[in-house]
């Protein structure tokens, strides 16, 4: 009977299947990529482009932008807003002028001013790129109290969206009555304490 040849242990050596794995690997991810990018869609890479040229862009704004932006809305001391500069933008506070009704969320008509003012200015020196961040609050009294700082913060959104801020750039944030105004003064009355609660603060920052 024949004997089977003995095969030579060096040609049992398998360290080819690691390279054979790879090729498999980088063929796969290949169709996968083919596939993906079959069917395109317009929405998303809109978006995906706006983020890019929004990046882009943010790279190129003076290291000074808070200070000019603070400089170009040339706020009287009576104005009733405060402007604390942060390490990433600036944060604007607001006095009762600019109070919601109680269970309320339009805006009024002081507020309204003062966001015309932000986006022309924003426009002016070019930041109109730059991210919105808007919290909403509301005061211990009123009813619903997380649907109602979020309706104030979303309202505020969808004004500076309507007049140029890109609705990407823009985010809202719900405090129901956890964070009260920092400006609030308790030399005044509790109800002028309680309307100082119900209003927004808005960041401009680049991320």
């Amino acid at each position: 009977m024949r004997k089977n040849k003995q095969l030579d242990p060096k040609f049992l050596n398998e360290e080819w299947m690691i390279s054979y794995t790879d090729v498999i690997t980088l063929l796969l991810s290949f169709f996968v990529m083919l596939l993906a990018v079959s069917d395109i869609n317009p929405h998303k890479l809109e978006i995906a482009s706006s983020k890019n040229s929004n990046y882009f862009n943010l790279e190129q704004i003076s290291s000074t932008w808070k200070k000019d932006l603070t400089l170009q809305l040339d706020l009287p001391k009576d104005s009733g807003v405060t402007v604390v500069e942060t390490s990433r933008g600036v944060i604007f506070e607001f006095d009762n002028k600019y109070s919601f009704k109680k269970n309320e969320s339009e805006l009024n008509s002081s507020l309204k001013i003062f966001l015309d003012s932000i986006v022309s200015n924003l426009k002016h020196l070019k930041l109109i790129d730059m991210y919105i961040s808007i919290s909403g609050n509301s005061s211990f009294d009123e009813d619903d109290k997380w649907i109602l700082s979020a309706k104030r913060a979303i309202n505020i959104g969808k004004f500076l969206s309507e007049n140029g801020v890109s609705s990407y750039n823009i985010k809202t944030v719900a405090n129901s009555d956890n964070y009260p105004s920092s400006i609030n003064n308790y030399n005044q009355t509790g109800d002028e304490i309680v309307k100082n609660q119900r209003k927004v603060s808005i960041e401009v920052y680049r991320p």
